[in-house]
C-alpha cells in the first residue's frame, strides 16, 4: 500500500502549573449566544425545583454547533451536571424520561404531542442551582438510520430555565448536537420543550436518546464508564461502499458500542474505533468517512478524532490530528495520544491542558518518526495500540503453530466448492491452534484477506470432532477474547462480530459490526 510520508501530531492531555501570579479564570469555549460575558442571570428561585414553562424570553436564538472544538479558547472547566429527568406537569405524557440519561443511544425518551397547550417536553431537575452553559442532545432514536428517519425528530427546541426561555434550531443529522446557552445562566431546572419537529416517515412520535447538561458550578454527574476491551463498532450496513469514483470507498456510519458478558450492547457515540486502556480518563475515538485508493497512487483516508473525557463526559472535537488509520500512540500515563499521519512532513502540533484550558504550542518543524521524537512529548514506541478492542498479539500469546497436513486431516470431512477452493490456497504454514475451555480448541488459517475464502476458523471439541466453523477474508481477535470470546470476521466489504462459546459453538453475535473499521479490500489487495 502506497503512503505519503508520515507526520506525527500529538494530543497530550495533562495538567501543568499555571504561570506564577496568574489567576485561573476559565474562558467560555464559544462566544456568548446573547448577553455580556460575566453577567449572571439569576434564577427566580423556583420552589422545590419544579420545572416551569417560563414566560420570560431571554432574547435571540441559541447557537447550536455540531461539536465542541478543542482549542486555545476551549475550557475544560466544564463538566456534566447531576440531574433527574422528569416530565413537567404541563407537558404531554411520554415514556420513561430516565431513558435519556442511561448512557445508551439504543434507548430513548419518546412522546406524542397532544396539542399546543400540552407539548412534548422533558426536564432535568438539578440537586442545587448551577451555572449551565451547554446542553448536549441526541435528537432522535433508532438502531439504524432508517429507524432514525422513521420517527419524528426535534427541529426547534424551546429551552426553559429558571431565568427565562430561548429557542434553538437543531441541525439535521444522526449524531449528537449541542445547544449553547447565554452567558451566566444560573438555574435549578432545564426543560426542553419540543416546539417543532421534523416528520417521521412512519410516525409522529418524537424521540431523544440522550440529554446531558454541562456547567461550571453545581453537583457533578458521575464519570462515564467505558471498558475499552469490550468496545465494538456497529455499522449501518456494509462497512464500505463504492463512491462516485471507482477508487473511492465511503465508510458506513459507525457507533461505538460496549458488549457485556451476555452479548448485550450499550451505544455511546459515533465512531469507527476506540483507543485507550482500562481505567483511563481519556479515550480517543476515530471516525472514518472515506478512503481513496487509486491504482498505483497514494492512499488518502479522511476522517476525524473525538477525545472523550470520561470525568467531565465531554466529547471534544480534536479534528484530524496527524491522520486517521495510522498508528496511535497512547501516553504511558494515560493523559494523551499521538498519531503518525498521512499529511506529509514539515509539521507537528501538540494540544495540552494547562489548568482548565487547552494550550496549543507553536507548530514544530519536521516529521516525528523516531523514539527520540516521541520521547520529546512523553510518548514511547512501545505505547502503540491499534485500538483497545483489538489485540492481534493474542494470536501468538494464546495460540501455537499447527501443521497444515494435520489440520486438513482433522477438517477433511468438510466438503463443497468453497472448501475445494480453500485447500488449493492453503498451505502448510499459517495454521494456529488455540486452546478453549473444556479441552476444546480453535484451528485458524490466517490468509492474506484478499479472497472470500482466505481464512478459516474451526472449533474442535474435546473428542476431536468438528464443533463449528466459519470462512472469511480475515479474522481478528478481540482484546476481550479470553473473557468474552469475541472475534471479528471480515468478508469482502462487510464484517460481523462472532462469539466463540466454551463448547466451541460459533454464534454471530452482531451482523454489520467490527472491532474497529479497517481499510477496504480495494485499498489493500491488488486487482485480479
Amino acid at each position: 500500500m502506497s503512503r505519503l510520508p508520515a507526520v506525527l501530531i500529538a494530543l497530550c492531555v495533562g495538567v501543568v502549573a499555571c504561570k506564577a501570579g496568574r489567576k485561573e479564570v476559565p474562558e467560555r469555549p464559544w462566544k456568548a449566544a446573547d448577553g455580556a460575558a460575566g453577567s449572571i442571570l439569576q434564577s427566580a428561585g423556583v420552589p422545590d425545583g419544579q420545572p416551569t414553562r417560563s414566560a420570560t424570553p431571554l432574547g435571540g436564538k441559541l447557537r447550536t454547533p455540531y461539536t465542541l472544538k478543542a482549542g486555545r479558547k476551549a475550557s475544560v472547566a466544564l463538566y456534566a451536571l447531576e440531574g433527574e429527568a422528569v416530565t413537567p406537569s404541563w407537558a404531554a405524557p411520554g415514556s420513561d424520561p430516565a431513558a435519556a440519561r442511561d448512557d445508551d443511544l439504543r434507548t430513548s425518551w419518546s412522546c406524542s404531542r397532544i396539542d399546543e397547550a400540552r407539548p412534548c417536553a422533558i426536564s432535568l431537575v438539578l440537586p442545587e442551582e448551577a451555572e449551565v452553559h451547554v446542553i448536549r442532545i441526541f435528537p432522535g432514536a433508532g438502531a439504524s438510520h432508517e429507524e432514525f428517519k422513521a420517527h419524528a425528530r426535534p427541529k426547534v427546541i424551546r429551552v426553559h430555565t429558571d431565568a427565562g426561555w430561548a429557542e434553538a434550531r437543531i441541525k439535521r443529522g444522526w449524531d449528537h448536537r449541542h445547544i449553547l446557552l447565554p452567558a451566566g445562566i444560573v438555574t435549578r431546572t432545564v426543560t426542553l420543550e419540543i416546539a417543532k419537529t421534523r416528520p417521521g416517515r412512519s410516525d409522529s412520535i418524537v424521540h431523544a436518546a440522550e440529554i446531558e447538561l454541562f456547567g461550571i458550578t453545581g453537583k457533578a454527574r458521575g464519570p462515564l464508564e467505558i471498558e475499552p476491551r469490550a468496545a465494538t463498532v456497529h455499522l449501518d450496513g456494509a462497512a464500505w461502499k463504492t463512491g462516485d469514483e471507482e477508487s473511492i470507498s465511503i465508510a458506513a456510519p459507525g457507533f461505538i458500542e460496549l458488549v457485556d458478558g451476555n452479548g448485550g450492547r450499550r451505544r455511546l457515540l459515533r465512531g469507527t474505533g476506540l483507543m485507550g486502556e482500562t481505567g483511563d480518563r481519556f479515550f480517543l475515538v476515530e471516525n472514518l468517512t472515506a478512503a481513496d485508493c487509486p491504482a498505483g497512487g497514494p492512499v488518502t483516508v479522511s476522517g476525524s478524532f473525538t477525545l472523550v473525557d470520561t470525568k467531565t463526559r465531554i466529547f471534544w472535537d480534536v479534528g484530524g490530528l496527524g491522520g486517521v488509520l495510522e498508528p496511535v500512540f497512547r501516553h504511558p500515563e494515560g493523559i494523551g495520544f499521538a498519531t503518525a499521519g498521512w499529511n506529509g512532513t514539515g509539521r507537528a502540533a501538540a494540544v495540552l491542558v494547562e489548568g482548565h484550558m487547552f494550550r496549543m504550542p507553536a507548530d514544530r518543524e519536521g516529521a516525528f518518526t523516531s523514539d527520540a521524537d516521541l520521547a520529546a512529548w512523553g510518548f514511547t514506541e512501545s505505547a502503540r495500540p491499534c485500538c483497545a478492542s483489538v489485540d492481534e498479539s493474542q494470536w501468538t500469546k494464546s495460540c501455537a503453530p499447527a501443521s497444515g497436513s494435520k489440520a486438513r486431516k482433522m477438517l477433511g470431512a468438510l466438503e463443497g466448492p468453497d472448501w475445494d477452493a480453500f485447500w488449493k490456497l492453503a498451505g502448510e504454514e499459517d495454521w494456529l491452534s488455540c486452546p478453549l475451555e473444556a479441552k476444546a480448541r480453535m484451528l485458524v488459517f490466517r490468509g492474506q484477506g484478499c479472497t472470500a475464502t482466505a481464512s478459516v476458523l474451526a472449533t474442535i471439541d474435546a473428542k476431536g470432532g468438528i464443533a463449528d466453523w466459519r470462512m472469511a477474508s480475515r479474522f481478528r481477535l478481540g482484546a476481550s477474547f479470553s473473557s468474552r470470546g469475541l472475534v471479528e470476521a471480515v468478508a469482502g466489504g462487510g464484517s460481523s462480530i462472532l462469539r466463540i462459546g466454551p463448547d466451541g459453538k460459533i454464534e454471530e453475535l452482531h451482523a454489520n459490526a467490527a472491532l474497529s473499521l479497517i481499510l477496504p479490500p480495494s485499498c489493500t489487495c491488488a486487482p485480479p
